[in-house]
């Protein structure tokens, strides 16, 4: 692709005397211009090379400590002070450029008398190599010029790697800055009508400077193959080498869907798979067809998201608006990756997706297996129907017969025995009638699911905790296919009211437990109760204890230890320590007071003894401020 560059260059290195030209390589950024020098570089000896990399340099001093490092890697190395006037006389004799006390470009002929090696003096038969010109924050002017000395003065071969479009995009955007400083507004068509003028056109010297130093130029275009074989060689997992080598195809035909012709977005994204592909379980490297399927989508999400097309919150909504095969879903996030990459498998829910790529991780491994166990790559006679069914693409007509009828004689019976289950087969079921697989309506699918919720409340199995909710989502790894459908979220949204209700009935039950807790586990007890790391705080912002008997709490405290006493103590008022938290347990109010009065009762049978100061100093220093906090938010 880039074999007649290759062949010029070969010629021009070799000429016996430079030409007093340079060379330059242009390109977008991203489509493989450094990555085609280095090669070229390597193929041909790096020992006859300077590389300097232009980007983020600001001043040709700059460019000069590059050039030292390269021609002497001894002296410039971590721990060699080098004084700067030897510094620059070394600059001096290697370059036969001049340079001021601050490192930058004079003219003056007067040499250093420092011996140095051959390899450091000959810098004027080093072929250099200027990489990412228009990324230089020096005027562009100065940087031309500096290199233009190579050229001219020092008998140098030069190459220029730079995105041209971006150098003219830049110096347009300078005169247009600058014009508008001049006459105090910008108009574009009068711009454009007086560029040409000497006055406005003098900072603009880009073509005019290329004119004179750059003799021939060059288009690079990206060479696919060659890079993607050097992506592939870098990586460090054996087995994912191999896997790649078997793909290249794959990768290919994705990367040309993708139209976007920037090979270090791509070797930015091999890298990004095969951390992913490190993370999977070992049951995922089983299946080929998941592995094809989960580099397609990765890919595809990679792709998108380094063009700007989405963003990484985009991917939490790959399902939105039902399955990503309904046809009819155009404006779907999925759907148009399916447009435009011939996606027709979705391996993983949306959630593992959006871990790994806003955090670059998939922090729940648990999870993840379950999402690829769940998976129709893994279905067999074992599998629950309701799963199955979740896959409804991939079955025949008769087998998603025999499945619905089962899971809905499950569903229609009562049977379902837990929320979150309920949940995912309600969502299927509305999704099913919703797009006419099912001739059963919305409506009665709702009244079925709402007998299913009393069910459960019956026997007690609305388990989960006051501030656990219900996934928005997914059922373990498998999207809710009518989470956007209105009978679903009215659905959910009575669930919720059914469940905080069965909760708040249960908490005399709940604080009949805590109790036997407390004194049997006070550590533990307070735990619960206040906010912290631990998993175990299922109460800290839930006003539990009004529920307790006072008196039952008094005499369960009394029986503690006296450190017990105090840890209990000390829970209390760094349970009302924080105000919003305090605020959401304001209802406590009134059973604090009446603890604190049996406290003061018992304290005063204990009067001059030990455990009548204990229960004193409780009293003062903790049961009396939280008092004071609820008072106040009660108050307002």
């Amino acid at each position: 692709m880039n074999e007649h560059i290759t062949e010029y260059l070969n010629y021009y290195i070799r000429l016996p005397k430079a030409p007093q030209f340079a060379v330059m390589l242009k390109g977008n950024w991203g489509c493989g211009k450094s990555f085609y020098i280095n090669k070229f570089i390597e193929d041909n000896g790096r020992e006859k090379f300077l590389y300097i990399s232009l980007y983020g340099v600001g001043s040709t001093r700059e460019i000069n400590e590059q050039i030292f490092e390269q021609l002497n890697p001894v002296l410039a190395s971590k721990g060699m002070k080098i004084v700067r006037k030897v510094f620059t006389s070394v600059l001096k004799t290697a370059l036969k450029i001049n340079l001021s006390d601050s490192g930058e470009v004079e003219i003056d002929p007067d040499l250093s008398s420092i011996n140095l090696p051959d390899y450091l003096t000959n810098a004027d038969k080093k072929i250099i190599v200027f990489d990412d010109l228009e990324r230089c924050t020096m005027d562009l002017a100065v940087a031309l010029g500096y290199i233009n000395q190579f050229v001219e003065n020092n008998g140098n071969k030069v190459l220029i790697v730079a995105n041209e479009q971006e150098i003219i995009s830049n110096e347009e955007k300078r005169e247009k800055k600058r014009y508008q400083n001049i006459k105090g507004k910008f108009d574009n068509k009068t711009f454009e009508g007086e560029l040409g003028s000497n006055e406005l056109s003098e900072n603009v010297k880009y073509l005019r400077t290329k004119e004179k130093l750059i003799g021939k130029s060059f288009e690079v275009k990206s060479n696919f193959d060659e890079a993607l074989n050097e992506f592939i060689t870098d990586l460090q997992n054996q087995a994912f080498i191999n896997l790649l080598n078997q793909k290249k195809s794959l990768i290919k035909e994705l990367y040309s869907a993708a139209g976007y012709n920037n090979l270090r977005h791509l070797k930015q994204t091999i890298l990004d798979l095969e951390r992913l592909y490190l993370l999977l379980p070992p049951i995922a490297h089983r299946k080929e067809n998941l592995i094809i399927d989960l580099i397609s989508l990765f890919l595809a999400i990679s792709f998108e998201l380094k063009k700007g097309n989405i963003k990484e919150e985009d991917i939490l909504n790959l399902f939105a608006g039902g399955h990503p095969l309904l046809f009819d879903n155009k404006d779907s996030i999925f759907q148009k990756l399916r447009e435009t990459y011939s996606i027709e498998s979705f391996p993983l829910n949306s959630n593992l997706w959006f871990d790994f790529f806003s955090k670059g991780i998939i922090s729940n491994r648990d999870e993840l297996e379950q999402s690829i166990r769940n998976s129709r790559y893994f279905l067999n006679e074992n599998t629950p129907a309701h799963i199955k069914l979740w896959s409804w693409t991939d079955l025949s007509d008769d087998e998603f017969e025999t499945l619905f009828q089962n899971v809905y004689n499950y569903f229609q019976n009562e049977e379902v025995e837990d929320q979150h289950l309920l949940v995912h087969i309600t969502s299927m079921l509305v999704y099913y009638s919703e797009i006419n697989l099912i001739p059963i309506a919305k409506s009665q699918i709702i009244s079925l699911a709402k007998k299913n919720v009393t069910n459960l409340r019956t026997q007690g199995k609305l388990s989960f905790n006051y501030n656990d909710g219900f996934s928005v989502d997914a059922y373990g790894s498998l999207g809710y296919h009518g989470r956007d459908i209105q009978q679903f979220k009215d659905f959910i949204v009575y669930l919720k009211k059914e469940a905080q209700k069965y909760i708040i009935s249960n908490y005399p039950n709940e604080a009949s437990t805590l109790l036997t807790e407390m004194k049997n586990s006070p550590l533990k007890f307070a735990q619960k109760l206040t906010l912290s790391n631990t998993s175990e705080n299922k109460y800290y912002n839930i006003p539990i204890l009004k529920h307790f008997a006072v008196k039952d709490f008094v005499n369960a405290f009394l029986t503690l230890s006296n450190e017990h006493k105090k840890h209990i103590g000390s829970m209390i008022r760094e349970r009302y320590r924080h105000l919003e938290l305090a605020a959401e347990l304001k209802d406590e109010l009134k059973w604090l007071k009446k603890v604190n009065e049996e406290l003061n009762k018992e304290q005063k049978k204990r009067i001059n003894k030990p455990s009548g100061f204990i229960l004193k100093g409780i009293a003062e220093h903790y049961l009396a401020p939280s008092i004071q906090v609820l008072e106040s938010i009660n108050s307002n």
